[in-house]
């Protein structure tokens, strides 16, 4: 029966770690649904707890005790939170009275800065009034304004100069022959050269029109800096003429009373910007009070949920027999549903961890199987995927390797298995060739041939046609 190649049986080790990969898949999604159903039960659960120590707030002495250990806990925090509450009330009392006297104070103090706004600024126009009458006081006047008109021009046509000059300089130092002169110091104290040179410059100067631009250019480059320089100096006057009338109007403002007016104005400005802060400030603590009398009403206060709280904490601690019993004491019908639903999530949650566990369990072992059959795979096709390598047609490497998988066949045995099947095949030789491939011969000599296996091998002697040869070949 012909053989099978080596490289045909590589595609089973290809299916099965397809197989494998896809159980893993599968496996994967359930942990997720299994995590998801559990999440779910938990939330149940928490809900329940929730749900029955809300009902239980109501309830305590029938689901506790009237003398055990959380009613008395819940009988202080309830007495604190009607205390809370009555004290809130006489704070929000106290707050809303202090703010109607501070809005009751704010009209008429906006009306006294208003009053002492208006004598300030007429004891000011009376003052400047009776400056702008005195000689001396309006000739200062007079010299301060024009002094500061004169900065003002000369601060506006600073700019415009400077660019007016650098434009000219450019177009005079453009030309070579001027930038020469320059260079030179033509027609300066340190200018040095005599005859000759001193003749060759002059006829330069002439073309270059030195006569005319060689006067200016000095001056367009100190220009910007005399104007800066008298820009400031008419600022400095300015400024000592404006001192002069302000010591000049400071003098009649005193006659007038105007520094104590603008003393009583801004104090009155204050008191008005102290009122509306204080409102300010006494809005922000009611509402801070409101606030929380609205949480105390709704049940929304810090009390409401440690009471909360410590009977879920007790609730939690609890067997469902002994909620069943707290439930049978209370009157409420909604506790027993509010049980069965506890129950069923907590039984729900185990049984979500236990499948949970085994299928974790079940991944890893999938994950020992992708493992094995990898290496399979890799070793086989390292050992017998060549050109020659080839198996007997009843090696069943489907069957043998899910037994690897599976763990049921040693590794040993199933590698065992596949190379007693093997059947290495090399191409024969030609009769009519001077050498042989695997067994050798020569016309009238000796001829040698090798070949190899994997797991012995043989050697014959004979005879040629008129001399000795010998073969050397593998088998398996």
């Amino acid at each position: 029966m012909p053989t099978v190649a080596g490289r045909d049986f590589v595609r089973c080790f290809s299916e099965k770690e397809r197989s494998v990969e896809g159980t893993l898949a599968l496996i994967d999604s359930r942990i997720v649904e299994q995590e998801g159903a559990i999440a779910a039960a938990n939330r149940t659960r928490e809900e329940g707890y929730a749900r029955l120590a809300a009902l239980y707030l109501d309830h305590a002495t029938e689901a506790f005790g009237p003398m055990s250990e959380v009613s008395r806990d819940l009988q202080g925090l309830f007495a604190k939170r009607i205390e809370r509450r009555t004290q809130i009330d006489g704070d929000i009392a106290k707050a809303r009275a202090q703010r109607d006297a501070a809005q009751a104070d704010l009209e008429p103090a906006r009306a006294k800065a208003g009053a002492a706004e208006r004598e300030r600024d007429a004891a000011r126009a009376r003052s400047a009034e009776q400056l702008a009458l005195d000689a001396k006081g309006r000739q200062l006047a007079e010299d301060a304004k024009a002094l500061i008109d004169a900065h003002r021009e000369a601060e506006a046509g600073l700019e415009p100069l400077r660019k007016e000059c650098a434009a000219k300089l450019a177009a005079y130092e453009d030309d070579a022959l001027f930038r020469y002169l320059i260079r030179s110091s033509y027609r300066s104290d340190g200018y040095r050269r005599s005859g000759f040179a001193a003749r060759v410059d002059d006829w330069i100067a002439g073309i270059a029109r030195w006569e005319s631009n060689g006067r200016s250019h000095p001056v367009l480059r100190r220009l910007p800096e005399y104007s800066q320089k008298r820009a400031d100096d008419l600022k400095a006057r300015a400024l000592a003429a404006k001192a002069r009338v302000d010591v000049a109007q400071r003098e009649f403002d005193e006659s007038h009373d105007v520094p104590g007016l603008s003393a009583a104005s801004v104090q009155a400005s204050g008191e008005v910007a102290r009122l509306i802060e204080l409102v300010a400030r006494i809005e922000k603590d009611l509402a801070a009070l409101e606030n929380e009398r609205r949480q105390l009403e709704n049940s929304t206060d810090p009390y409401f949920a440690k009471a909360k709280s410590r009977i879920r904490e007790v609730l939690e601690s609890d067997t469902i027999v002994a909620l069943r019993e707290r439930a049978r004491a209370t009157p409420e019908p909604d506790d027993d549903r509010i049980v069965d639903a506890i129950e069923a999530a907590e039984a729900a949650i185990n049984e979500g961890r236990r499948v949970l566990k085994s299928t974790k369990a079940e991944r890893m072992a999938r994950e020992a199987e992708i493992v094995r059959v990898r290496e399979a795979h890799r070793q086989f096709e390292k050992r017998y995927t060549g050109t020659y390598d080839r198996f007997e047609p009843g090696l069943n490497l489907d069957q043998l390797l899910t037994g690897y998988i599976a763990g049921s066949v040693a590794q040993d045995l199933f590698w065992s298995s596949v190379h007693r099947s093997y059947a290495y095949s090399a191409p024969m030789a030609d009769p009519n060739s001077a050498f042989g491939g695997s067994g050798g011969g020569m016309g009238s000599g000796g001829g040698m041939g090798f070949g190899g296996g994997d797991s012995g091998s043989s050697i014959s002697f004979g005879g040629g046609d008129s001399g000795g040869g010998s073969s050397f070949g593998g088998g398996s």
